[in-house]
């Protein structure tokens, strides 16, 4: 709708805002347009160079979403096997890490994942609640 495009191209000029005054913001802007399907090609860019910065749980997992979106599902898991590398009780991680798993094929492994993201944060995100509970049959 015309009111979402808004503030979609309000976020959007506001990272440009945080860019100019010299902020990386390439991680979050990369994660915002991926969840919103918004130039995929460019939000993997801006990940990957996130991502030779910092190898943080947080950037591994928006990392492995961004590609995920990109349908590159392989380097998805690998990203997002990295973010759960410490046993991070993150309910996105796991939601994510599901998501990933179902495109792969692997339908257990999915569910398992799926399964633990209520219970840790039934709130997980305004995006991907409503999904998980579905899937995860709550």
């Amino acid at each position: 709708t015309k009111s979402a495009q808004e503030q979609y191209d309000l976020v959007l000029y506001i990272y440009k805002v945080f860019e100019a005054a010299g902020v990386n913001v390439n991680i979050e802007k990369a994660m915002f347009m991926a969840d919103h399907d918004i130039d995929v090609p460019t939000a993997v860019t801006l990940a990957e160079q996130a991502g030779q910065n910092r190898n943080d749980v947080n950037t591994q997992d928006s990392l492995a979403w961004v590609y995920y979106k990109a349908g590159r599902f392989d380097d998805a898991k690998a990203a997002e096997t990295k973010a759960m590398r410490l046993g991070t009780l993150n309910a996105l991680f796991f939601f994510h890490m599901g998501m990933i798993d179902k495109l792969l094929g692997n339908q257990a492994d999915s569910q398992t994942y799926i399964n633990k993201t209520i219970p840790i944060n039934p709130y997980l995100s305004i995006l991907h609640s409503a999904a998980a509970a579905s899937l995860a049959g709550t």
